[in-house]
């Protein structure tokens, strides 16, 4: 079920990305309403609060309106952002509202924006308990799931554009995330002997904020 959830959203973000493209690239879309839009790869790097920071690497474009405004959207994975007993993978879409002051060659905005988080969680023993005790765990199939809601988050950011080539350039920008995940984790409750008596051993569930500083960069094409 697991491999399943992640087929489709994998193919949800794909065709996402494919109608964003071809939308802004068609031709009388481009000349009526759009000054120049550029795409191609990017990155990202977040804090994640409570977790541990992360990498993610995925696509970005952006829809120069005048050259004052700009709409820039985007989609990254991450794998593996540690919590205190679970992980989370991530896959952000993210839209960006930028207000820009051009000057020759370069840049620079703010922007404000919000993140649509496709999340997904699994429960790591060893980091819950130590290697010791989950080696216990599983020897007596101590079993734990977990499950996590998609979040909605929010950013801000500052940066510049630079031009590389004619129509090559680079953008870096400095954020700010707000994000929160709540984790659902269910799992046997199971008595073990200690020195003091018998102890329960069992998780509860746990709230991940994520929130915290960003930083973005990317390569683009522009057409």
């Amino acid at each position: 079920m697991k491999i399943a959830l992640r087929i489709s959203r994998a193919t949800l973000t794909a065709v996402v990305a494919a109608i964003a493209i071809s939308t802004l690239t068609a031709p009388s879309l481009h000349a009526q309403w759009i000054d120049r839009i550029a795409v191609g790869p990017s990155g990202t790097w977040m804090d994640a609060g409570d977790a541990k920071s992360a990498v993610g690497w995925g696509l970005s474009g952006v829809a120069v309106i005048t050259p004052h405004i700009a709409l820039q959207g985007e989609v990254h994975w991450f794998n593996d952002i540690e919590g205190e007993i679970v992980n989370l993978d991530s896959t952000p879409l993210a839209l960006t509202v930028q207000l820009r002051k051009p000057s020759e060659g370069i840049s620079y905005f703010v922007g404000a924006g919000v993140g649509y988080y496709m999340l997904e969680s699994d429960v790591d023993l060893d980091r819950a308990f130590g290697p010791e005790l989950s080696d216990v765990l599983q020897q007596n199939n101590f079993r734990a799931v977990s499950d996590v809601d998609d979040e909605i988050g929010f950013h801000v950011e500052i940066g510049t554009e630079i031009a590389l080539l004619q129509n090559l350039t680079a953008q870096v920008a400095a954020r700010y995330i707000w994000l929160e995940a709540d984790v659902e984790v269910a799992s046997d409750v199971l008595a073990l002997p200690t020195p003091q008596g018998t102890a329960l051993v069992y998780l509860d569930d746990e709230s991940i904020d994520m929130s915290g500083a960003g930083m973005f960069i990317s390569l683009r094409y522009s057409f």
